[in-house]
């Protein structure tokens, strides 16, 4: 998984604004989903960034898969981020 080239981003206000350029809109993660989507723009592996979630905020294994893949496939459908 990669984030989309078309996609800028910045924080604001303990959340995060993506503006997917070609498609003129704008989306927003809370603190989970931007900490998940900087992971993402730092090119770390799907279950690296399972397992940080993990660690950072004391959740079990399942939880944390299931969120992060939930999230995954919405970010792939509005075509923030890309599969490689």
């Amino acid at each position: 998984m990669r984030v989309s080239g078309d996609v800028v981003w910045s924080p604001l206000e303990g959340e995060l604004v993506l503006y997917h350029a070609s498609e003129e809109r704008y989306f927003g993660l809370n603190e989970v989903g931007a900490r998940i989507w900087r992971m993402l723009a730092e090119a770390a592996p799907v279950d690296e960034i399972v397992e940080r979630l993990q660690a950072e905020y004391e959740v079990d294994p399942t939880t944390a898969r299931s969120e992060v893949f939930r999230l995954l496939n919405e970010l792939m459908e509005a075509r923030l981020v890309v599969q490689e």
